[in-house]
């Protein structure tokens, strides 16, 4: 096996023991979505407003410099090496998203 595999299949392989969930409101200004979490294999962040879209990123995050998370969609990080907190912001109004990790 590749020593550059080797991490990824041994996080596949690996028994999820635990896992947390939350919701956020985000509006105009950054808000924290999820906290950095040096221990995340795997993390989903759902945009659950059907009229609001939602740009994720770090602390310094704004509608031009974020992803699109347009209504309803979610964002995956799967066997993850992003530990970082996820911040949100709309470009108008208020969206609720929700997450879960592990």
């Amino acid at each position: 096996m590749s020593q550059y595999l080797r991490p990824y299949i041994e996080a596949l392989l690996t028994t999820v023991a635990a896992f947390s969930t939350g919701q956020a409101t985000v509006d105009t200004g950054a808000d924290l979505i999820v906290a950095a979490n040096t221990a995340r294999k795997f993390l989903e962040i759902t945009n659950t407003s059907l009229a609001r879209e939602v740009y994720i990123g770090n602390s310094g995050v704004t509608a031009a410099t974020g992803h699109y998370l347009p209504p309803g969609a979610s964002f995956v990080i799967d066997l993850s090496i992003c530990t970082a907190a996820f911040y949100g912001i709309t470009s108008a109004g208020s969206a609720v998203l929700t997450y879960i990790e592990w």
